[in-house]
């Protein structure tokens, strides 16, 4: 038998006269004919959930597509991280290089997120970014891949991250951020060194995680 609940989302939690849009919990107690109970926990969204899609992907083009070619990582244009606690902006910055890094489950979630979203309810608007990230930084031109440019490789191998820590002495595997001389190093170990100190980008110091193997 089927037995439908009565659910009530809840309320806005800074505006009680307002329903809250991004759902509420709610837990279900059920009682069996011995007396038992047990309990079901719902996530419940107040939309269908091809519109709670929409509302991701429209999250996405406008908050976390990033797009400033001066990036000294070669991470624009892309889909960037956001923190829903922050509205200032993408992450760009971040103990776990991943997160600002564009690979990785953790970097490369908003893209993927993009292009299934894409795959099933295009706009044309949202594809538009999808192939300029692609075609600039994902995949990009062949001489992008050969400076390092780009999170793939001409041999479809994939970065570990395009964020990564620089300092010390440089090798063969550095790169020359910004084309302003100074040198920074895609590290393939537990970084310990500080990301270059440059205009508007604090030090970050990495701490954990393989960072930028090439």
């Amino acid at each position: 038998a089927t037995t439908t609940y009565p659910v009530t989302v809840a309320a806005h939690p800074s505006n009680p006269g307002e329903a809250a849009t991004d759902g509420t919990r709610v837990r279900v107690k059920v009682t069996l004919s011995d007396y038992t109970t047990a309990f079901a926990h719902f996530f419940v969204v107040p939309e269908p959930a091809q519109e709670r899609v929409r509302r991701y992907a429209t999250t996405l083009a406008d908050r976390n597509f990033y797009n400033d070619s001066s990036d000294v990582f070669f991470r624009a244009p892309s889909f960037l991280n956001v923190d829903a606690r922050d509205s200032s902006g993408v992450i760009l910055q971040n103990d776990l290089a991943w997160i600002a890094g564009l690979s990785d489950e953790a970097g490369a979630g908003p893209g993927v997120g993009m292009a299934v979203k894409s795959t099933f309810d295009p706009t044309p608007y949202e594809v538009a970014l999808l192939a300029a990230y692609v075609d600039g930084t994902l995949w990009g031109t062949e001489a992008a891949r050969v400076r390092n440019a780009t999170v793939q490789k001409s041999d479809y191998g994939v970065r570990a991250s395009m964020f990564f820590s620089g300092g010390g002495d440089c090798d063969e595997r550095g790169d020359d951020c910004g084309g302003d001389g100074r040198r920074c190093c895609r590290t393939v170990h537990l970084a310990t060194d500080w990301v270059r100190d440059r205009p508007g980008m604090q030090p970050q110091r990495q701490v954990r995680g393989l960072v930028g193997g090439l």
